[in-house]
């Protein structure tokens, strides 16, 4: 099991506005290309940045709690992933885990400051969500490429499953099977698009 302990950096604090500001317009965006027609692209004027998507990871009537996506600018690509707990109760969670059936794990630990748990509706519904950087290239250099190989390993396996742990619940959720090819559609666009970096 591969554990990594996040810190907040200067690139986690300045993308996550973007990421939310993006979210929330009109639209999924416009396809990347022909070669990509689920992934969607949208440009922050603001900051200067490209958000991409997978539109089959953001379909409103299916709930998915696990998201990849990539931040471009001028000086950075990131592949970024984003987890969501939505609920009756607080689950505080503060690691996500994920397997396969072929026993590839990977763990994200995150600290407290860097969840975001609200109140959402008049129901009085709980939403908690952390986004993290997994790799990326910050002025032409690669960090932790590794990440992103060993995410490849486990989408590539079957029953991918999800738990979320914390404050002493856990959730579990297993992944759609069209989510998993989405999310493996995702790794497999940042690495086509950094392999003309390094």
């Amino acid at each position: 099991m591969t554990t990594k302990k996040l810190a907040a950096g200067p690139l986690v604090l300045m993308i996550l506005p973007l990421f939310f500001s993006c979210a929330t317009g009109a639209g999924l965006g416009e396809p990347v290309s022909s070669d990509w027609p689920d992934l969607r692209v949208r440009r922050d004027n603001f900051q200067n940045a490209y958000f991409v998507h997978s539109a089959a990871l953001n379909r409103e009537l299916v709930f998915n709690p696990i998201f990849l996506y990539v931040v471009k600018t001028e000086t950075s690509t990131v592949l970024r992933f984003r987890t969501v707990y939505t609920g009756d109760w607080w689950l505080f969670f503060n690691r996500v885990i994920l397997a396969n059936e072929q026993g590839v794990n990977f763990q994200f630990d995150f600290e407290s400051a860097h969840i975001n748990r609200v109140v959402v509706g008049r129901g009085g519904g709980i939403r908690e969500t952390a986004d993290i950087a997994v790799s990326g290239f910050v002025r032409d250099r690669h960090s932790q490429p590794d990440r992103v190989r060993q995410l490849r390993e486990l989408f590539d396996g079957t029953n991918v499953r999800v738990r979320l742990t914390g404050g002493g619940r856990t959730q579990d959720y297993n992944i759609f099977q069209s989510n998993v090819a989405a999310l493996r559609d995702m790794i497999a666009y940042f690495e086509s698009i950094t392999s003309t970096i390094e």
